[in-house]
């Protein structure tokens, strides 16, 4: 779990950097000011299988989830501040604001009990606890 938080703070920091960034941001800010989860590529019944509490499946015995996807934010159980993002799918991609840092992350494959997303071309595996 850790070693996932810090992924994505490492991730967050470097992207932050980029010269992209703002352009990027502007353009997704009002888009995603306005979040829905209605998904283009993903019929509904792909839509429900998002929503609930994941962990990374290499540390499925941590002490938290990884994140849990609610309709219309996403939590992060384990981050000091705040923890809650409103995100939004555009066909087959799960778009979080981070306060101005847009994440975008391609589903690559969504089950009843497993979801596996590509974020910077690093794949990961998450399981569904509820």
């Amino acid at each position: 779990m850790k070693t996932i938080t810090l992924i994505l703070i490492i991730t967050l920091g470097l992207t932050a950097c980029s010269t992209t960034h703002s352009d990027k941001t502007n353009e997704s800010n009002d888009s995603i000011s306005k979040t829905t989860t209605k998904i283009q590529a993903m019929n509904v019944d792909e839509e429900s299988l998002l929503l609930g509490v994941w962990w990374n499946a290499d540390e499925k015995d941590a002490p938290t989830a990884s994140f849990q996807i609610n309709d219309s934010t996403i939590y992060y159980p384990d981050q000091e501040g705040k923890s809650e993002y409103n995100y939004q799918i555009k066909q087959d991609s799960l778009i979080i604001d981070l306060d101005g840092y847009i994440l975008t992350s391609k589903i690559e494959k969504v089950t009843k009990d497993t979801l596996i997303l590509i974020t910077k071309g690093e794949k990961s595996t998450f399981i569904k606890t509820e």
